[in-house]
């Protein structure tokens, strides 16, 4: 019987696409943003050309970050963009409304409405444990469809009480951002020049309802990956078929880590979950420890600390590695880190220990 705190997730889902879930402020209000037909438009005529390559599209549409399709609106990245679903969330709407069929009255009724789902899209620190949640649950009931999760189930992993009335509106309007967005991923080769496929991962959830007691989902089975072959008896698998089913790679996660996380800030709450998922370096790690080798810059991007004084980044970062349990040590050790000025400590790598976990050779 499978432990229902120990689950089993895509590895490319966790590192890869979940990050994606962690912005704040995606959008602007609908009616200011540009189209994104004129913003390519205009740099044509700016380049003097008669069609964009790939490189330059990409370049002008992340210049600009935010604007607007005939279908989508649109947060642009670079390397990857995330896009609410405005035709999908409207046609959704009219289905469970009144039939709008006067056309003026439709434009008016569908950019009210985009403008008012857009206020309330987020994707931050609760749509992200919401997503570990909800594939914690596709691998425990081995199904993506139809997924039944008593809202309970939600609030208890959550850390949360049943009595906490504000947290089941913060959930729902959490489910609703993993529903209507949509996530398109940019491929880059080693010359870091752009190739012209793309991966679009599209909604994590295709279909939600809301019961009384319970959420059912159809999940993107993008999102699931290899999670979804884990009820097959492993050793009854050929080294070929294992490594085609499971290319992408996976990992054990404890659920209960969400709610030992909750009051902490989401510093340590991010840095937290990507320790947890990392399998350290192979070429430092022990049969005790896994040891991650990251360096300090790319700890505050893991972190999202962005504070422009060297002193503060250095301090919030030392701090929240303080506050994560399982470190077990960290080189150099943080109260030689303190006593270093803030501009060496930026320069440094650090080597982080976590305990080590026996590795299966099948699921």
């Amino acid at each position: 019987m499978k432990n229902e705190n120990i689950v089993k997730l895509d590895r490319t889902t966790v590192q890869e696409y979940l990050p994606m879930l962690t912005h704040r402020g995606i959008f602007s209000k609908f009616d200011n943003l540009p189209k994104k037909d004129e913003i390519l438009e205009k740099e044509k005529s700016r380049l003097g050309v008669d069609q964009l390559t790939l490189v330059q599209e990409r370049t002008a549409l992340s210049k600009i970050g935010k604007y607007r399709s005939k279908a989508y609106v649109i947060r642009d990245y670079g390397d990857y963009v995330i896009a609410f679903s405005a035709k999908m969330y409207l046609e959704n709407l009219i289905k469970t409304e009144e039939e709008l069929k006067d056309e003026i009255m439709l434009k008016k009724y569908g950019e009210k409405r985009i403008s008012e789902a857009l206020e309330r899209i987020n994707t931050y620190k609760l749509a992200h444990k919401l997503a570990i949640i909800i594939l914690g649950e596709v691998y425990i009931q081995n199904k993506h469809e139809k997924l039944v999760i008593p809202k309970q189930r939600f609030i208890e992993l959550l850390g949360y009480k049943t009595t906490d009335k504000s947290i089941y509106n913060h959930i729902k309007e959490a489910i609703n951002s993993l529903r209507w967005l949509d996530y398109i991923v940019y491929k880059y080769n080693t010359r870091k020049k752009l190739k012209r496929d793309y991966t679009t991962t599209g909604n994590f959830i295709y279909n939600f309802s809301d019961k009384p007691t319970e959420f059912e989902f159809w999940v993107n089975p993008l999102f699931v990956g290899c999670a979804i072959h884990m009820a097959q008896d492993g050793s009854k698998l050929s080294e070929e078929e294992h490594k085609r089913l499971f290319a992408r790679g996976y990992l054990e996660y404890p659920l209960s880590h969400i709610a030992e996380l909750k009051g902490k800030s989401n510093i340590v709450y991010f840095l937290s979950h990507y320790l947890l998922t990392q399998d350290g370096n192979i070429k430092l790690n022990t049969s005790e420890n896994k040891i991650v080798a990251i360096s300090v810059q790319n700890l505050y991007k893991v972190a999202k600390i962005t504070n422009q004084r060297p002193g503060v980044r250095v301090n919030t970062l030392l701090n929240a590695l303080e506050e994560i349990a399982h470190i077990q040590h960290i080189e150099p050790p943080i109260a030689e880190l303190r006593k270093k000025k803030s501009k060496r400590v930026e320069e440094m790598t650090l080597h982080i220990y976590l305990p080590q976990q026996k590795k299966k050779k099948y699921s």
